[in-house]
């Protein structure tokens, strides 16, 4: 997810595989032009549900022209 511009809140919602189970979900943010400077996100609010279908978390005033990336494993 890229913002490029000023916002209040952001509300992802990831739907993933039904019964495909994860662990370690990470969010990272960098500059849009500066991929290297990548820092780990803590979100405001997460809804976490691992051997489920969705993954979901709020960002309160992300940062303008910042780039937000979800990571996680499977582990089967």
């Amino acid at each position: 997810m890229q913002i490029v511009m000023d916002t209040n809140i952001t509300q992802v919602w990831l739907l993933l595989p039904q019964g495909r189970a994860y662990n370690r979900f990470e969010i990272t943010s960098f500059p849009i032009d500066q991929p290297g400077e990548r820092k780990t996100v803590i979100p405001n609010s997460i809804v976490n549900l691992p051997a489920g279908s969705m993954v979901s978390f709020q960002l309160i005033n992300p940062k303008e022209h910042h780039r937000y990336q979800c990571k996680w494993n499977w582990t089967d």
